[in-house]
C-alpha cells in the first residue's frame, strides 16, 4: 500500500491557464490509483478544496502548508490564528495598504470585499473567491477563527515592509505579480510546512516514508520533497524545485500528474 500526496496549484489544476478542474484524465487516474488500496492526499497551502474539485474524492487533505490536517473524515490538526494574531495582522496590513482575508475551511472574513487587490488575486487563483463558502466583512475580529491569511498589496515594497513586522514563529509564503505589481502572502499560524504535515500523517497512519510519493511544482513543496523519498516535481516547476525532486513528470497542462501515476502504478487516465 502506498500513499501519494498531491499539491493543487501547478499540479492538478492551473487557474492562470484556464484550467480551473484536473482534466478528466488526471482524475481517472487518481481514482485508478485509489482502486489498487492506495491513499489520495491534498496537499497544499490552501485552506480547503476549490469548489471545482469539491466531487473528487481523496483520502485526506494536509491543507494551509501543514497547519490543517484531516484524513478519512477525521480531524488532526486545526492550528488557528488567536484573538491577538488576529488584530496584529489587521494593524500591520492596513499600515501597508493591503487588502485582506482570513480564511477557515468554510467562512472566510476580509476587510475589501470586492476589492481590486482581491479580484486580482482571485483571478490567479480560482475565480470568483466568494462563490462555495460565505465571505463576511470583517466588523468583529472576535468572531474570526482562521487558520490562513493572505494579503494582498499595490506594490511589492509594501509587502516586504509587512513581513518584516510579522511575528517570526508564522509561516510567511511571498509572491508577486508581473513588473512587481500587486504581490501578496500567504500567513499561517506555526511554523509547520507541507513537509512536516505529510510526516505527521505518515506516523499518524504507520506507512513508512519509502512507501509514500509526493508530486508538486511550487516552492512550499520544496520541503515536502526533501522529506518525502519518491518526490516528483512537474514539468513547469522552476529549476530550483526540480532540482529538490528525485524524479520529474510533465507539466500540468501535458497531464504530468497522469504520466507520473503511469509510470509508478500503471494507472494512466
Amino acid at each position: 500500500m502506498y500513499i501519494c500526496f498531491f499539491d493543487i496549484d501547478g499540479t492538478l489544476i492551473d487557474v492562470p491557464s484556464g484550467l480551473y478542474r484536473p482534466s478528466d484524465e488526471t482524475i481517472n487516474a487518481i481514482k485508478a490509483f485509489r482502486a489498487k488500496g492506495n491513499y489520495a492526499v491534498i496537499a497544499s497551502g490552501r485552506g480547503r478544496l476549490p469548489g471545482s474539485m469539491a466531487d473528487i474524492e481523496f483520502d485526506g487533505f494536509v491543507g494551509s502548508d501543514g497547519n490543517c490536517i484531516e484524513f478519512g473524515g477525521v480531524e488532526f490538526v486545526n492550528n488557528k490564528f488567536s484573538y491577538s494574531d488576529v488584530l496584529t495582522q489587521i494593524e500591520i496590513y492596513d499600515e501597508f495598504n493591503a487588502q485582506f482575508t482570513f480564511n477557515a475551511a468554510n467562512i472566510a472574513w476580509t476587510n475589501a470585499l470586492g476589492g481590486e487587490l482581491l479580484e486580482w488575486h482571485a483571478s490567479q487563483f480560482g475565480g470568483d473567491w466568494r462563490k462555495n463558502r460565505p465571505v463576511k466583512e470583517i466588523k468583529e475580529p472576535k468572531e474570526i477563527h482562521a487558520s490562513s491569511a493572505i494579503a494582498v498589496f499595490p506594490e511589492l515594497k509594501y509587502m516586504k515592509k509587512c513581513v518584516e513586522k510579522l511575528p517570526d514563529n508564522w509561516t510567511k509564503r511571498e509572491s508577486i505579480g508581473l513588473h512587481d505589481v500587486y504581490a501578496h502572502i500567504d500567513v499561517y499560524p506555526t511554523n509547520a510546512t507541507k513537509g512536516s504535515g505529510c510526516l505527521y500523517l505518515l506516523e499518524k497512519l504507520n506507512i513508512k516514508p519509502g512507501n509514500a510519493f509526493a508530486i508538486g511544482d511550487a516552492l512550499n513543496d520544496v520541503e515536502m520533497f526533501n522529506l518525502i523519498p519518491n518526490s516528483i516535481a512537474m514539468g513547469n516547476a522552476s529549476d530550483y524545485v526540480k532540482k529538490h525532486a528525485k524524479y520529474t513528470t510533465g507539466n500540468v497542462l501535458e497531464n504530468g500528474v497522469v504520466k507520473a501515476l503511469e509510470r509508478f502504478f500503471g494507472t494512466g487516465g
